[in-house]
């Protein structure tokens, strides 16, 4: 999403700012008032925020990366027993993507080993997982590079979408209107 808002600046579009922040500070800037338009990691059964309505904008998947070297890269699947008991990098217990992948482990009675490492962001996730040449659980948006493997993990999915966060109420202005339009064709 970020090309899409370099691309409206530079074309001297609508003055577009970017927060970077986690799915819940999203919401809460959205609701608050503070910003017109979010991107947000959908969170299936958590309680809604009242002051905010969400609209479909792709689907996601949190995924097993797999660095180059690591033994895994060169697997078509990996083994559920194997993959459980695995220390990886993984993301803070605040975001997204670590609630996606523990909620679906506990659904299931399933539990991870602990962590190597939890980080705040997917680019430290990332480092940390070339660093150390160990797996990493991010979404595939991120693991974009053709160096990381993503093998499937035997019986376990961990989806998710992506949504845009509007006010609850009102009506998206023009430029809201335009740059959701934009976001939606570049994921199309």
């Amino acid at each position: 999403m970020t090309d899409v808002l370099a691309a409206v600046s530079e074309e001297r579009g609508p003055a577009v700012e970017l927060v970077a922040a986690n799915s819940q500070v999203v919401r809460g800037l959205v609701g608050d008032g503070r910003a017109d338009l979010g991107v947000a990691a959908s969170r299936p059964g958590a309680t809604p925020n009242p002051a905010v309505r969400q609209i479909l904008l792709a689907e996601d998947e949190i995924v097993c990366g797999v660095p180059p070297g690591h033994p895994w890269s060169r697997r078509a699947r990996i083994p559920q027993a194997d993959f459980l008991r695995t220390p990886m990098i993984v993301r803070d217990p605040a975001s997204n993507a670590r609630w996606t992948v523990d909620a679906e482990l506990r659904r299931r009675g399933l539990e991870a080993a602990p962590p190597l490492a939890e980080v705040a962001t997917p680019a430290a996730a990332k480092r940390e997982a070339l660093a150390h040449s160990v797996p990493v659980l991010l979404s595939t948006r991120v693991l974009k590079e053709p160096h990381w493997a993503k093998p499937p993990v035997d019986g376990l999915r961990f989806p998710r979408t992506f949504v845009l966060v509007l006010p609850a109420a009102g009506t998206p202005t023009e430029d809201v209107t335009a740059l959701m339009d934009r976001m939606r064709a570049a994921l199309a």
